[in-house]
């Protein structure tokens, strides 16, 4: 494929995201250069002399073999030749005396000038092999739609900001699966993307956290000041027992937000105080609804009605069904 290329290298470990955007970078600036790419056959080992050649060893090449150099050309690297010598070190020399250009073996590129590519995005990166790892990237028209639908996702990632609740657990979820599934995108964006997402699930679970323990703790002081309330109505004038209005409570409680280990935290917070109290605490949440009925053995109703059938029956009212013991 004209567009797509893959190059195998030699790492013990993967390529991190800055290191792929600084290659992308790179690359952008030798595009831009115009560097002219230039190809001669030479006998094998005429090629082997030349300056800044590199070489998969091992490899068996054919004789005679095609050289192939971008921005320099190959007569002037040739080992003992003068020509262009002095052109090559002020232009293509780095900084450690290595030449900054490829120089290689090839059996064929696609281009004459280095501005043909157009644009370079890295799409892959993974191990083949013990020792060897190996990037895919796209080029030309097919790097600018690359970078096109990275701009959309891009648009997405930011709305997540906007999010909280369960919209953005959902959100997260999404476009974390569309990731695993858009191997076509920009590696280092999509890597960056990830990072970012799993962050916000940590962050979304801290909350969660905080949340549920802020909700036990109004639960358990709810409970706490509904029993003290009824207590206060229950006791009668004339002596300090408690009087048969006790006997069961049906209560509404809608700050819990129909979590049931909140409600049930609150029947149990209740039942410190008032032991002997049948309960049926409700609590509703948008179209559901959370009922925990409750009848102690100490409780006067005990062996009359039973918490489970008590419950049938509220539920019942609502089209909803529900279970425990008697």
């Amino acid at each position: 494929e004209a567009s797509r290329l893959r190059f195998d290298f030699s790492s013990n470990t993967p390529v991190g995201v800055e290191e792929l955007e600084a290659v992308e970078g790179i690359m952008g600036g030798l595009v831009r250069e115009e560097l002219q790419v230039f190809s001669s056959n030479f006998p094998l080992s005429e090629a082997s002399q030349i300056r800044g050649l590199r070489a998969v060893f091992g490899e068996q090449y054919p004789d005679p073999v095609r050289a192939v150099s971008v921005g320099v050309e190959i007569d002037a690297l040739l080992i003992g030749s003068q020509s262009g010598c002095d052109d090559v070190k002020k232009s293509r020399e780095g900084v450690s005396g290595q030449l900054d250009t490829s120089v290689e073996f090839c059996g064929g590129t696609h281009i004459q000038n280095s501005r043909e590519i157009g644009e370079f995005v890295i799409v892959s990166e993974e191990g083949v092999s013990k020792g060897v790892r190996r990037i895919e990237a796209v080029t030309g028209k097919s790097a600018l739609s690359t970078l096109s639908e990275a701009e959309t996702f891009e648009e997405e990632v930011r709305r997540l900001w906007g999010l909280q609740g369960s919209e953005l657990d959902v959100r997260l979820a999404t476009i974390r699966g569309r990731l695993d599934d858009s191997a076509h995108l920009p590696l280092a964006k999509r890597r960056r993307w990830i990072n970012l997402i799993e962050d916000l699930k940590k962050q979304q679970l801290e909350r969660g956290k905080a949340t549920t323990k802020a909700m036990l703790e109004c639960a358990k002081e709810r409970g706490r000041k509904l029993a003290e309330h009824w207590k206060s109505e229950f006791i009668s004038p004339s002596s300090d027992s408690l009087s048969f209005k006790q006997n069961f409570r049906v209560q509404v409680i809608e700050e819990l937000q129909g979590d049931t280990k909140a409600v049930d935290l609150c029947a149990k917070a209740i039942h410190e105080t008032l032991p002997s109290t049948a309960l049926a605490l409700l609590s509703p949440k948008e179209n559901v609804l959370t009922c925990v009925t409750v009848v102690p053995q100490q409780s006067p109703l005990s062996g009359k009605v039973s918490a489970q059938e008590w419950l049938t029956a509220i539920l019942a009212c609502v089209g909803g069904r529900g279970g425990g013991k008697s």
